[in-house]
């Protein structure tokens, strides 16, 4: 998925991270909520999550430096999420 379903606006990366919900990416073109097949979604997430946060906190000891970076984990996994989505891997 590359587009809007609705309008067929190319959907941004900000789309995506404003997006509550990663199954139902709300356009910021027409507003539209476009879907987004469940499975694969939850499937991606719920494993980088659990190697991620796994490595995080396996690797680091201090709490802030921790929290910065399962930040950046969670916007790199976000932006992962995107690239995927705007190469059609994700419908």
């Amino acid at each position: 998925m590359k587009n809007c379903s609705h309008c067929h606006a190319p959907l941004s990366f900000g789309d995506v991270v404003k997006s509550v919900n990663p199954a139902r990416i709300t356009c910021s073109n027409c507003k539209a909520k476009t879907p987004v097949k469940l499975v694969p979604v939850v499937v991606l997430i719920v494993l980088t999550s659990l190697v991620s946060v796994a490595v995080v906190v396996a690797t680091i000891a201090n709490t802030l430096v921790m929290l910065v970076a399962l930040t950046a984990v969670a916007l790199g996994g976000e932006y992962v999420y995107y690239r995927l989505m705007r190469a059609g891997y994700l419908e």
